[in-house]
């Protein structure tokens, strides 16, 4: 959509005047919550969970993100960041389970 109809009832788009088009979004984020007994093969509770969230993203001229916009509940309930494994850790790798 443009800035303008993001702007909905205001004279203009008010967070970024750099946007030339703007993202509306939708997710569900689900994840699991897993603690092991010490061996990978042990898990002794693992239950799952998610969060709704929906914001918008602006866009420069080329569809590149420049910025964006929590919305409704998502403004005060959004993660601060997101962490994922790209691969398992080295074989010599020690932790506090072994």
């Amino acid at each position: 959509m443009t800035p303008e109809e993001a702007a909905h009832s205001l004279k203009s788009y008010p967070w970024n005047k750099d946007a030339k088009s703007i993202v509306h979004v939708k997710s569900r984020l689900s994840w699991s919550n897993a603690t092991f007994a010490g061996r990978e093969s042990e898990v002794d509770e693992q239950t799952g969970t998610g969060a709704d969230f929906e914001y918008l993203l602006e866009m420069d001229d080329v569809d590149q993100i420049i910025g964006g916009e929590w919305l409704n509940k998502s403004n005060d309930d959004y993660p601060d960041f997101l962490w994922f494994p790209e691969g398992k850790p080295a074989v010599d790798t020690v932790t506090s389970i072994s």
